[in-house]
């Protein structure tokens, strides 16, 4: 899975989850399982909770093996609180290098 948590003034606050496998023939397949509004303040604990949620709602809680998350701490402090496996995105580590 893949997850991200985002802000806009117009819009608020999201949070998306995307499964992603591999099919009998070897092609990628992803499904957004959920994007969701996010109310309040970014924490570990909002985050892991959501997460859960979602994952049990779509049955696919005992099927995970990693979720890839950017580097927040607090995308850390919630998926480490639920145990799963995690690491961080290549792609929003190379653009913080970037925006340095």
């Amino acid at each position: 899975c893949t997850t991200d948590l985002w802000s806009s003034v117009a819009q608020g606050s999201m949070l998306r989850l995307t499964a992603h496998c591999i099919s009998l023939d070897f092609s990628h397949k992803l499904f957004v399982l959920q994007s969701t509004e996010f109310n309040g303040s970014h924490t570990g604990e909002k985050i892991a909770n959501l997460i859960t949620t979602c994952l049990q709602s779509w049955k696919v809680d005992n099927k995970l093996v990693c979720i890839v998350r950017d580097n927040g701490s607090n995308f850390v402090a919630g998926l480490q609180d639920l145990g799963l496996s995690n690491i961080s995105c290549l792609a929003h580590i190379l653009q913080l290098v970037m925006d340095d």
